[in-house]
């Protein structure tokens, strides 16, 4: 059963920041804006569910290893990190390990796939909610457990907070700055909003 929210809300940004409905219940969501703008938040499952890799099989090989930072294509990338902090605000720790547990167990067969721009996965356990937002296009169980390492350092144990990070370096010749964003963390129910962008 697929329970989907339409929150009636225009974004003055190009970029999506998705409002968390009261009353979510323990699960896995997909947060996206439609083509007549509205924001839908849409329940995919309980906390354990894995999400359907919408890659081929045969394709995925190709793709996980042309996205890997080691590979031939990003020798010259560096990968680089900003955070936001979320005001000491202190995460109930099992609710955390199993938010978290819950976006990496989504992710465990072939990545979670963002099938629209400015998107978002969420996981809502309890009172955590951890997140990945628009991108890159597909994110893998390291980018997430990366994000949490640097969520955790500069943040500290158990603190609100989200990580962001982009590619650097040059592509076919050309410099790039900004490649692949992506967005991912995790915070408290005092927070509203996932995906904020500043």
């Amino acid at each position: 059963m697929i329970i989907t929210w339409i929150l009636h809300l225009i974004l003055a940004s190009s970029i999506a920041t998705f409002q968390l409905p009261d009353g979510l219940a323990n699960g896995l969501y997909r947060a996206y804006n439609n083509d007549q703008g509205e924001e839908i938040i849409q329940y995919l499952g309980d906390v354990n569910t894995t999400l359907p890799n919408t890659l081929e099989e045969q394709n995925y090989d190709i793709i996980h290893h042309a996205s890997d930072s080691h590979g031939p294509e990003r020798r010259d990338f560096k990968k680089r990190w900003q955070s936001k902090c979320g005001c000491g605000i202190h995460l109930d720790h099992g609710d955390t390990d199993r938010a978290v547990q819950g976006l990496k167990d989504s992710a465990s067969r072939g990545g979670i796939i963002f099938d629209k721009p400015e998107s978002a996965v969420f996981v809502w356990y309890n009172s955590v909610v951890a997140f990945v937002c628009w991108g890159p296009s597909w994110t893998f169980i390291r980018d997430i457990a990366q994000s949490c390492s640097f969520i955790t350092k500069e943040c500290d144990w158990y603190v609100a907070g989200s990580a962001n990070y982009f590619w650097d370096g040059m592509v076919e010749g050309q410099f790039n700055d900004a490649m692949t964003p992506g967005d991912m963390g995790y915070m408290s129910n005092r927070a509203t909003q996932i995906c904020e962008n500043e």
